[in-house]
């Protein structure tokens, strides 16, 4: 059970890695962020 919990976070925090990632190396801007919180929005509809 607790092996399939880390399994289902661990695209999650792929994500949220990667959009630190983007945002620590370029300005991000409103378009960008917004972009971006779609994209959680569908990883998390996706998973759930």
């Amino acid at each position: 059970m607790e092996i399939k919990l880390k399994f289902r976070f661990l695209p999650i925090l792929l994500v949220f890695g990667l959009i630190l990632f983007v945002m620590g190396s370029a300005n991000a801007t409103d378009v960008s962020i917004s972009s971006v919180n779609g994209t959680i929005q569908n990883v998390i509809d996706n998973i759930v």
